[in-house]
């Protein structure tokens, strides 16, 4: 064997492409792993490293503890008796590789292992007769998530059971469907259990509609042990909200950096509570870098943003269930650029219900915008809470000078298809071209006559100096439209090439898929060309962008 198939190194590299590379990367690595010994070594710890469940390990178990049943659609996995102590060998063995359990099908398994089922009563078997008190002691990553019904509940809670083990740190629980009252009880003291005894946990998840709120509670017990948590995640779905107490546990971690809140409308003692302890115990959230909020209304998020006003947060992300308004909305950034204007990098507002059509309330203006112009130094911004925004060529370059650096900007991209007359012309494509030099991503809804464009160029023809971004590579229209003239396209189409060279994507809203207010839908009006006009768009410009490259790489060498 050549030497360079005996590096463990390379080996590992070569084995997490074919891993993840085709649909039969479990049958393809295993036929690996059984080549040789020094295959076997780097292989077979690639191989057990992530399962969606035990049937693998089950499968392991001697033929005559074994009984597994084909159907037309799936592999049903049981036990014709319970495994003894010798039994258990082959299984501890490759359990020993396993590090992370997901509940949740992956791209990466096999047909057969996404079609695999365990059998009712084989976990509480497991879990009766296991040698070892972990069958699991190298797990480190656990994802959980119960089904309905008493039966299966009581067959998830088993798996949660024997899944547990000492070196989990990482922790992610899903609630979509009701618990059994039955079962509430013990599904709580099993995780008080592991959090009493878990040496260190650095990131907990909590997400779901149907989670109980005994199980809720559990969250302040945890942070209280855990002091080092560096990740933690609580999402209830719409209406639930995160208690005083929690928020106080979280804020006095001195090692958490991410962290997801639920906002809601607290009341005035816990108000109260959260002053007084910030004043008592200063500095809130020592070490909080990213912050994502969920909130009914934008101004829920305000008493969260007010205790962690001294935190060095970088990464700020907010999404609502209704859409805010102009107020609300310009409230909100007045308060973020109060604390984090030298610190923010990056800022996300979104909603998940569109504002109503008829009610300007809901209108962006540049007046709402101008809070954020104090961002120093932002580069990613991402401002679409599914409300029109109206602004001018103006207004663009302003923003364009308040941010030079940056990289991804949308404004309204993600909204509803309001049919407002459109003041961004193409001038504001010059001007973000001119003064944002490492723009990547650009989000604008824009009117493309072509009258604007001959600012951009001398009387040769040529592009003037600075007017050429060479790191945009992604340019999302809304809902642009093309002009009507085809010589206009075609001068559109130029001058795209000329500013953003290396533009490779449009993006537009004119596609159904991309339409997530399905119910005012046939309010808007839509023309199912426009979608295919700026597609063929986007293949012209890239092929002229790649006719430039190689006339540019053919005059190089006659000039040097």
């Amino acid at each position: 064997m050549h030497r360079t198939l005996q590096i463990p190194e390379l080996l590992r590299l070569v084995f997490e492409e074919v891993y993840v590379d085709n649909d039969f990367c479990w049958s393809t690595l295993a036929a690996l792993v059984r080549t040789c010994r020094i295959f076997h070594d780097v292989g077979i710890r690639i191989l057990w490293y992530h399962l969606p469940h035990l049937g693998p390990l089950i499968l392991c178990f001697p033929s005559d503890v074994l009984e597994v049943f084909y159907g037309p659609h799936e592999q049903v996995v049981c036990l014709a008796r319970p495994p003894n102590a010798q039994d258990w060998s082959r299984f501890m063995h490759y359990a020993a590789h396993v590090q992370c359990l997901s509940v949740e099908d992956s791209g990466c398994f096999t047909r057969r292992l996404s079609t695999m089922r365990v059998a009712p009563g084989v976990y509480m078997t497991l879990h009766v007769y296991k040698p070892v008190e972990h069958v699991l002691p190298n797990l480190s990553e656990l994802s959980w998530c119960h089904g309905s019904g008493l039966d299966r509940q009581m067959e998830d809670l088993q798996s949660l059971r024997l899944a547990l083990g000492p070196k989990v740190d990482t922790l992610l629980i899903k609630c979509f469907s009701k618990l059994d009252d039955a079962l509430v009880l013990r599904y709580n003291q099993t995780l008080e259990d592991f959090i009493r005894d878990a040496p260190v946990l650095h990131c907990v998840t909590f997400i779901g509609t149907q989670m109980h709120s005994s199980t809720q509670d559990l969250a302040p017990r945890l942070l209280q042990k855990q002091y080092r948590l560096r990740v933690f995640s609580m999402c209830t779905g719409v209406g639930g909200r995160m208690s005083a107490q929690t928020l106080l546990c979280l804020s006095q971690l001195p090692m958490l950096h991410a962290a997801t809140f639920q906002c809601g409308e607290l009341t005035a003692a816990e108000k109260g509570i959260l002053s007084s302890t910030q004043a008592l115990y200063p500095p809130s959230f020592p070490s909080l870098q990213t912050a994502t909020f969920f909130a009914q209304n934008a101004a829920d998020c305000a008493p969260v943003l007010g205790l962690a006003a001294t935190s060095r947060l970088r990464d700020l992300r907010i999404d609502t269930f209704s859409a805010p308004r102009a107020s609300e909305l310009r409230q909100l950034f007045s308060d973020i650029v109060k604390d984090y204007a030298d610190l923010l990098d990056t800022l996300v507002v979104s909603s998940m219900t569109p504002a109503s059509r008829s009610d300007t309330s809901y209108t962006i203006t540049p007046d709402v915008l101008q809070p954020l112009f104090a961002l120093k130094n932002v580069v990613h911004i991402s401002i679409a809470p599914r409300c029109p925004i109206k602004i001018d060529d103006a207004t663009v370059k302003d923003i364009a000078k308040a941010w030079p650096q940056i990289r991804i900007l949308n404004l309204g991209i993600h909204g509803r298809r309001f049919n407002n007359a459109q003041q961004v012309t193409l001038k504001s494509l010059m001007s973000l071209a001119q003064h944002c030099r490492n723009l990547q991503d650009l989000g604008l809804s824009f009117d493309t006559a072509v009258g604007p464009i001959s600012e951009a160029y001398d009387e040769q023809h040529h592009l003037l100096d600075g007017l050429c971004n060479r790191r945009l590579s992604v340019l999302r229209v809304c809902t642009s439209k093309l002009p009507e003239r085809r010589d206009d396209v075609e001068v559109l189409t130029r001058f795209l090439a000329d500013v953003f060279p290396k533009l490779k994507k449009i993006h537009t809203a004119w596609i159904n898929s991309l339409d997530f207010d399905a119910l005012d839908r046939e309010q808007d009006f839509e023309d199912p060309g426009w979608d295919e006009e700026w597609a063929e768009v986007n293949r012209s410009l890239v092929e002229i962008c790649a006719i430039r490259k190689l006339e540019r790489r053919q005059v190089a060498p006659q000039v040097k």
